[in-house]
């Protein structure tokens, strides 16, 4: 009988694909980002977050009269979520653009792109290959509404106002401010929601790597979500209460000025 001179294998080690991460301050986790770009699953979901971006892009739900919450940014999570911020960069980028013929909204202006890639960039900076909490989905969220809302948004607008219709464009605005006020806590809820359900699946299929946990409501929880709430109520009131009184303005100008209220809209809403 021959002796079997053959070591047994080596264990092998957890796929490296899977490896998560704490922050995205890492080589590693911008290697695996470019990476996705070569699996042909997370390409595939890729085209089916773009395609869903673009039918609900449209969609809304109503809260009070000129007040509505979008529902496109749980998609977009899921999706940054999934494949991470370089695919996400280029699926906001062919999203906003296949938007933009299909679906068009008034004159194209190109820079506006960059508000639907970089909102799935920083969506991807907070979630992908991260473990997902729910303090981490609201400061995903946070950080989306600061950076697209408040800094790229207004700072393309005053290009676009310069440029096109030549006059000012106030950076920020009461509106705005109260308006992000008072959709913040019904998105973050919405979201942290979403996210946890949706993770379960993601993470059953092997899109994501990170255990997802059951929700569990902590006493802390239930104190910010009861503020948040109440913030947002106010803000909704202060939003009635100030596009009441702005359209009180517009009506007395336009009158005054003899001119359409349309040709005034822009300059006291925005």
């Amino acid at each position: 009988m021959k002796k079997n001179n053959q070591t047994p294998p080596t264990p092998i080690p957890a796929p490296y694909e899977k490896e998560l991460f704490k922050t995205p301050f890492s080589a590693k986790y911008w290697k695996l980002a470019f990476k996705e770009f070569t699996n042909w699953r997370t390409l595939v979901i890729a085209a089916l977050i773009i395609a869903m971006r673009v039918a609900i892009k449209s969609v809304s739900i109503p809260i009070v009269p000129g007040l509505y919450i979008g529902i496109d940014f749980i998609v977009n999570s899921v999706g940054s979520m999934i494949y991470g911020p370089i695919v996400a960069l280029a699926a906001g980028a062919v999203s906003d653009t296949i938007g933009a013929i299909l679906f068009p909204k008034g004159a194209y202006f190109f820079p506006f792109i960059f508000v639907e890639m970089m909102s799935g960039f920083v969506f991807a900076l907070f979630l992908y290959r991260q473990k997902l909490t729910s303090w981490r989905v609201v400061l995903s969220r946070l950080a989306v509404v600061v950076i697209c809302n408040f800094i790229i948004n207004p700072a393309i607008m005053t290009v676009y106002y310069s440029l096109i219709m030549d006059k000012g464009y106030e950076f920020i605005t009461i509106a705005r401010v109260i308006k992000n006020a008072a959709l913040f806590p019904l998105e973050c809820i919405i979201l942290v929601f979403w996210l946890g359900a949706v993770s379960f699946a993601t993470y059953r299929m092997g899109l994501t790597y990170s255990m997802p946990e059951k929700l569990k409501l902590k006493p802390v929880h239930y104190v910010v979500l009861i503020l948040s709430v109440g913030i947002a109520i106010g803000a909704i009131f202060g939003y009635m209460y100030y596009k009441k009184a702005s359209d009180a303005n517009k009506t007395s100008l336009a009158a005054c000025c003899m001119i359409p209220e349309t040709a005034i809209t822009e300059c006291i809403t925005n």
